[in-house]
C-alpha cells in the first residue's frame, strides 16, 4: 500500500476510537463500544516490540491484532509467517466502473447516522450493533469534517456510504452502494477536488486488489 494511502486509512480509523496509545510497538486503538476490526487493533507495527501490543489489548481484554499494508518489508513479512500469528482478514481499496443511476443521493449530515449506521450494519452483518455504530458515526462525523454521510434513496433509504476525504484521496471507508448510484457520487466528487476514489471493502481474494492496495489484519495468538 502506498503510504499515504496506508496513513489515510489509519487517519480515519484512529477517529473511531475510545481509547488509543502510542506503544513501542505500534499505534494502538481500540473501540470499546464497537468491534470495527480496523479500529480495534495496532497500526504501524515495530518487529521487536510487539509484545507492547499483546499487553496493552490484554488490560483491555480485547485479542490483540496489527494492521500492515499488504506490501510489507522482509524483516515483518518474515515476522508474522514465523511468529505466533494468524492472517485474520484482508482488506483492499478498490474502484469500480462507472454506470447509469438515477437514484437520488444526498449528502447528510450526523443527524442522519442513525439511518446510515441501520444499512450500515446489516449490510456488514453485524445489525446488533447498529446503536453503537450510530452513536460512533454521529460523534466522529460532528468532531471531523473529514468524515461525510451519503445516503441513497429510492421512495426510502436503500444504501449508504461514510466517507473520508484526506489529500489526494476520497475513500468510502464504509459501504453499502445500491446500483452503483454511491460508487458515481464518490467519483464525482473526487473529481471536483481533483483527488482520487477508492472504497475500501473486505477482499475474498487478495488479487481483487493491487498489493499497494491492501490492508491485512493479523491477530496475535
Amino acid at each position: 500500500m502506498t503510504p499515504n494511502l496506508y496513513n489515510a486509512a489509519y487517519s480515519f480509523c484512529s477517529l473511531l476510537t475510545t481509547q488509543q496509545e502510542d506503544l513501542v510497538g505500534g499505534f494502538a486503538l481500540a473501540n470499546l463500544e464497537l468491534p470495527l476490526l480496523l479500529s480495534n487493533a495496532a497500526w504501524y507495527p515495530k518487529v521487536g516490540h510487539l509484545k507492547t501490543i499483546t499487553e496493552w489489548y490484554a488490560k483491555r481484554k480485547l485479542p490483540p491484532a496489527l494492521i500492515v499494508p499488504g506490501l510489507k518489508d522482509k524483516m515483518l513479512d518474515r515476522t508474522l509467517h514465523e511468529g505466533p500469528f494468524t492472517l485474520e482478514q484482508t482488506f483492499g481499496f478498490v474502484q469500480y466502473e462507472s454506470c447509469q443511476a438515477s437514484i437520488i443521493v444526498e449528502q447528510t449530515s450526523w443527524l442522519q447516522s442513525r439511518t446510515s449506521a441501520d444499512i450500515l450494519s446489516n449490510h456488514y452483518n453485524e445489525s446488533q450493533w447498529n446503536l453503537e455504530l450510530a452513536h460512533t458515526l454521529s460523534k466522529t462525523m460532528q468532531a471531523d469534517l473529514r468524515i461525510q454521510n451519503y445516503i441513497a434513496y429510492e421512495s426510502k433509504p436503500i444504501a449508504a456510504m461514510i466517507t473520508f476525504t484526506e489529500k489526494p484521496f476520497h475513500l468510502a471507508m464504509l459501504f453499502s452502494d445500491y446500483k452503483g448510484a454511491l460508487w458515481n457520487r464518490l467519483e464525482q466528487d473526487a473529481q471536483n477536488l481533483d483527488y482520487t476514489a477508492f472504497v475500501l471493502q473486505v477482499l475474498d481474494k487478495p488479487a481483487q486488489a493491487k498489493p499497494e492496495f491492501i490492508l491485512e489484519r493479523w491477530s496475535i495468538r
